[in-house]
């Protein structure tokens, strides 16, 4: 597998690993606890990551299916301005906030200990099938919209490095908030 993928595979699984243990032996008032009205919680977190890689994964299925195979013949490019502020941007701590859109926002319908929880492994796991299908693709000629913004076009490469880094994003927000002096003990 091409390194560059190898690299993201390990990423995701980290990001799972991470998100399993910051979860691990919370209860469900704990995922639930917001700061304020307008801040999201663990689950709102989690909920969040979900949806964001279901809405990538649609995105990368269309990129696949137009995939631009890597050759040897031809000098590596890279990846234009806006591809590498956005990888950039996307990880920990935020530079900067970024107003979420409304099909990303989490509906918190279900316990987390059952359908979000479950929704967003599922997700993720597809997330890794995806970024295994790429290879042998030239991940930076193969192009891919935004999931929701159609107008913003960016790398393959580029969008499987933006989903494990939004999830190293909210995880990290996630942690912020059990560390909060106001985060419930029970």
């Amino acid at each position: 597998m091409n390194p560059v993928l190898a690299d993201l595979v390990v990423q995701h699984d980290a990001a799972d690993l991470d998100a399993r243990n910051l979860v691990n032996g919370l209860t469900d008032t704990q995922v639930r606890w917001q700061p304020s009205q307008s801040q999201w919680s663990v689950v709102h977190c989690i909920e969040h990551l979900a949806i964001s890689a279901e809405m990538y994964n649609r995105a990368f299925e269309r990129a696949l299916a137009k995939g631009i195979r890597a050759s040897s013949s031809q000098p590596p490019r890279r990846d234009g301005f806006i591809s590498r502020w956005l990888v950039k941007n996307i990880e920990p701590p935020p530079r900067a906030r970024i107003k979420t859109g409304r099909a990303y926002v989490p509906r918190l319908t279900a316990p987390m200990a059952e359908t979000i929880w479950a929704r967003y492994l599922a997700a993720h796991e597809v997330s890794r099938d995806r970024i295994r299908a790429a290879d042998g693709l030239d991940l930076v000629r193969t192009r891919m919209s935004h999931p929701s913004l159609m107008i913003f076009r960016f790398s393959l490469g580029a969008g499987f490095a933006i989903l494990t880094g939004h999830a190293r994003r909210h995880l990290w927000q996630a942690r912020q908030l059990i560390s909060h002096p106001g985060f419930p003990v029970y």
